[in-house]
């Protein structure tokens, strides 16, 4: 519990941060492992830990490019570049499986 700000913000009450992270950021094929999440992290959030903010990772896969919900279409793509676009494959299934069990390590 606490108030959300940003992470790069100074609110004096803020002890949350939501950062939206781009799935091909933290993993770009099959055999990445946690070590490249691990180093986003350290890169990205560095210095959070000593204001005491902890993050709320948000892994986004598309992005609309428009700036209102009437403008979804079109999107930027977040996928990795070895997992097709399809959200309803075995592949993408597991995939989510495996970088929700990192993002907890």
């Amino acid at each position: 519990m606490g108030f959300i700000g940003p992470l790069n913000g100074r609110h004096e009450y803020a002890t949350l941060a939501r950062e939206y992270v781009k799935w091909n950021s933290i993993e770009t094929a099959a055999g990445d492992n946690e070590e490249k999440l691990r180093a986003y992290a350290e890169t990205h959030w560095r210095g959070a830990e000593d204001r005491n903010i902890k993050i709320i990772p948000r892994v986004v896969l598309e992005w609309p490019k428009g700036s209102g919900a009437e403008q979804y279409w079109p999107i930027d793509s977040y996928w990795p570049a070895d997992l097709p676009r399809d959200f309803g494959s075995a592949q993408f299934k597991e995939r989510v499986e495996i970088v929700d069990l990192l993002a907890a390590a």
